[in-house]
């Protein structure tokens, strides 16, 4: 189970969680960026994970459990590797 470890915000609706975890073991380290328009609700996340082996794990998680629903299929497809078809 992911353990929240910080939780930074600043007064302009912005606020940034962090959390360790594990994936088949190995540490995972997640910092969600949290933006929040005028009436509080959530305007946009951004999730940055280290290090980058154990993204690539959690990234093929999440692709597995996650497709076809809720997630369409576009979104797990890299813009380079499109342009390369």
């Amino acid at each position: 189970m992911p353990q929240n470890v910080e939780e930074f915000q600043n007064p302009g609706g912005r606020y940034i969680l962090t959390f360790d975890g594990a994936i088949d073991g190995n540490l995972i380290q997640i910092a969600m960026l949290v933006t929040e328009d005028a009436q509080g609700k959530v305007e946009s996340i951004r999730a940055f994970t280290r290090p980058w082996p154990v993204a690539k794990l959690f990234r093929e998680y999440m692709e597995r459990n996650l497709r076809p629903d809720p997630v369409p299929d576009a979104l797990w497809e890299l813009p380079a590797s499109k342009a390369r078809q």
